[in-house]
């Protein structure tokens, strides 16, 4: 890892101020209200919407309360701080959670959920082909403390670019990239979420005189895995996934897990873990990797460990673990 990288990734997990930003406060009990709090992502996002589903459909027990969040990073120092109780993330920030702790509390894991997929998205007429001919453009690498941002500059350093040198680089949210794409003040935008992403259709949907490209990701995927761990793999965005993109697109694939605090009472762990697989299919029918989990493959969270709750949770089920 470069030292332009390193204190970067380490920024992303630091700044109290920015990060609980939209009424989070960073000390504030979440027992006061009865609810679990859920750390979610942005609002056009999957996990915005994996939360909001799983909320709707558990009822008073658990009661969930939706966060939203800027992402990954900004999730794991919400659970540590105690601000959450649950988080998505991605496992490359929760690794880095793991070895570098933002505050108290340590994080466990109550399973592997489905795959986050890498966007580098360009308008159609764009020079852009490939990562390389992102030196001198006007990139957006993802929100402050998101996941994706910690996976866009590592994509570009082993791609030969330095993300705060060879790049006009800015940091928005989705939707704020969507617009300035679509406005021509960005060149491209990185973007780290499950399949499809709607704020990423409904840009593609609309552009139909410049339609939207995916840039190929699988070389610098394959650099990534060497240089910054095997949990990231080559991924395929399936043609037809977005309006006129027809062509299948190889990317960057990262598994998502869902994270709680190493605290958390193992019957509490266990209920969640056990909603989270009882009412899938429900949440399913409006997000559908919901609908993808499996019980033999969510107990694959390393290095993140799992919670003794959901140990318990999947022996239950006949899991072998």
């Amino acid at each position: 890892m470069t030292g332009g990288v390193r204190r970067r990734s380490l920024l992303l997990g630091g700044g109290l101020g920015a990060l609980v930003s939209g009424g989070c406060a960073p000390h504030r009990k979440r027992d006061d209200t009865g609810g679990i709090v859920v750390a979610s992502g942005n609002m056009s996002g999957v996990y915005y919407s994996y939360a909001h589903a799983w909320a709707a459909v558990t009822g008073a027990d658990p009661r969930l309360r939706v966060l939203s969040t800027t992402g990954s990073v900004q999730n794991t120092l919400l659970l540590s701080i105690g601000t959450a109780d649950i988080a998505f993330c991605a496992i490359d920030a929760a690794a880095q959670a793991v070895t570098n702790p933002q505050g108290p509390n340590r994080i466990a894991a109550l399973g592997r959920l489905y795959d986050d997929y890498m966007h580098l998205v360009v308008l159609g007429g764009s020079p852009i082909r490939t990562i390389s001919d992102l030196r001198g453009r006007r990139v957006c690498v993802g929100a402050v403390s998101s996941g994706t941002t910690l996976i866009g500059d590592r994509l570009l350093t082993v791609s030969g670019l330095d993300p705060d040198r060879d790049i006009v680089r800015s940091q928005l949210s989705l939707d704020q990239s969507v617009n300035a794409l679509r406005a021509g003040t960005i060149d491209a935008f990185f973007w780290s979420g499950g399949l499809p992403t709607g704020a990423v259709e409904t840009l593609c949907a609309q552009q139909v005189a410049a339609p939207v490209r995916l840039i190929d990701l699988a070389a610098a995927t394959r650099k990534l895995r060497t240089s910054f761990g095997t949990w990231y793999r080559i991924g395929v965005i399936p043609g037809h996934t977005y309006t006129g993109i027809t062509t299948a697109v190889s990317t960057l694939a990262v598994p998502n897990v869902l994270l709680t605090t190493a605290g958390r009472s193992t019957a509490s762990a266990s209920a969640l873990t056990r909603s989270l697989f009882d009412d899938a299919s429900r949440i399913g029918r409006t997000v559908p990797v919901a609908d993808a989990l499996n019980r033999h493959i969510a107990i694959f969270t390393q290095p993140v460990p799992l919670h003794p709750g959901a140990i318990a949770y999947y022996r239950s089920v006949a899991v072998d673990i």
